[in-house]
C-alpha cells in the first residue's frame, strides 16, 4: 500500500492528486492521503534526534539569557517606575502597602509569601504599580460608570411562582450494545 501511494506521489503533485484515483479507491479520502504522504516523507528523512535534543537546549538556553537581559536592565529601571509611580499617583504605591499589611494580618504565611515575592520580583512590581498610576484615572473612571453590586441587592427581583408537577418518565427498553 506504502508502496503504490509512493508511486502515486512521484507521478502526480500533492496539490494536483486527480479525482479518477481518489474515485479508483472510494474508501481513502483526500485528507488520508495528505496525511499518508506526509508521513512517507517524514519516514524518508532520517534526521538523528540528538541534533533535536542540543537545538532544543540552544533554543532554552537563549531565551533564559534574553529574559535574564530584560530583567537585568529592569532592576536598574525600577527605582525610577518606583519613584514615577508616587509621583503620578502615591495612593496606587500605599494602597499596595495596605493590600501587603492585611494580607500578613489575615493569613501570617501568605503575608511572607506576597512579601518575599514582592522583593524578588521588584522589578515587575514596580513597573506594575507604575502602569497603575498612570491608568489609575481611567480605570476609576469606568468603574464609576458601572453598576454597583449593592444596588442589585437592594432592589427585589421579580420573580413567578410556578406550580409544581411531579416530572413522570416513560421507561424505555433498554439499549442492547452488540460486541
Amino acid at each position: 500500500m506504502i508502496h503504490f501511494i509512493r508511486q502515486v506521489l512521484e507521478n502526480f503533485h500533492l496539490s494536483s492528486l486527480s479525482s479518477s484515483y481518489i474515485s479508483l479507491r472510494p474508501s481513502i479520502h483526500q485528507n488520508d492521503l495528505l496525511a499518508l504522504s506526509v508521513d512517507i516523507c517524514i519516514m524518508e528523512r532520517k534526521v538523528n534526534p540528538l541534533i533535536g535534543l542540543v537545538v532544543a537546549a540552544v533554543v532554552i538556553y537563549l531565551l533564559f539569557k534574553l529574559v535574564g537581559f530584560v530583567m537585568s536592565i529592569l532592576w536598574w529601571a525600577a527605582p525610577v517606575m518606583l519613584i514615577g509611580a508616587l509621583i503620578v499617583k502615591p495612593k496606587v504605591v500605599t494602597d499596595y502597602g495596605k493590600w501587603l499589611w492585611n494580607s500578613f494580618r489575615q493569613n501570617a504565611i501568605l503575608g511572607i509569601v506576597f512579601t518575599l515575592l514582592t522583593v524578588v520580583a521588584f522589578p515587575i512590581v514596580a513597573g506594575f504599580l507604575l502602569f497603575k498610576s498612570l491608568t489609575y484615572d481611567k480605570w476609576a473612571n469606568i468603574a464609576s460608570k458601572m453598576p454597583r453590586a449593592d444596588v442589585f441587592r437592594s432592589e427585589e427581583a421579580d420573580y413567578e411562582i410556578l406550580e409544581e408537577e411531579p416530572l413522570i418518565l416513560e421507561e424505555k427498553e433498554p439499549i442492547k450494545r452488540r460486541r
